[in-house]
């Protein structure tokens, strides 16, 4: 049996998509998934924290057990006129040892009538490997995460796409 370590590690994730969709539309998206936190009222729990260093904090939660999901979000950052939402988030369930991460969000005119939705994202938390791997064995497995969050906003930003321009 191999015994396994947590290497603290920073993933730094910049991805986007351009949508069919004004740059408004988009907006309202990104203010209902993350102000409004939608799918998690619908579907979990939403608390407002007392937070008056921020534009807004909640405690959200959804599913139990070991598929629970808690997270303290704090929305740093409401820029109406840039169409830009900047935001903290602690994980405090998933992934074990819980989370860090920055994210930016931006709606940004592309073209004659489109969006470029973009997100910049910094997660801070511990990557494990198996005790004693070398540098280029870390450096493997902090590439193999950032590639599964690249894939996991990716496949956010496709579905926002897909409702938004389904919806035209």
């Amino acid at each position: 049996m191999t015994t396994t370590t947590s290497i603290p590690a920073t993933i730094v994730n910049h991805v986007a998509i351009e949508i069919d969709a004004p740059p408004e539309a988009v907006w309202l998206a990104i203010q209902a998934a993350y102000v409004e936190a939608r799918k998690f009222r619908e579907a979990g729990a939403i608390e407002a924290v007392d937070d008056p260093a921020t534009v807004l904090a909640y405690r959200m939660r959804i599913g139990e057990g070991a598929q629970l999901d808690e997270r303290l979000v704090r929305i740093t950052e409401l820029d109406h006129a840039a169409r830009r939402l900047s935001a903290h988030a602690d994980y405090l369930t998933q992934p074990p040892g819980g989370m860090g991460v920055w994210a930016c969000y931006h709606a940004q005119p592309h073209g004659a009538q489109g969006t470029r939705y973009a997100i910049d994202c910094h997660a801070r938390l511990g990557v494990e490997v198996a005790q004693g791997s070398d540098r280029a064995a870390i450096a493997a497995a902090v590439a193999a995460m950032k590639a599964a969050f690249d894939a996991s906003l990716l496949a956010y930003l496709g579905q926002v796409k897909a409702s938004l321009e389904g919806a035209a």
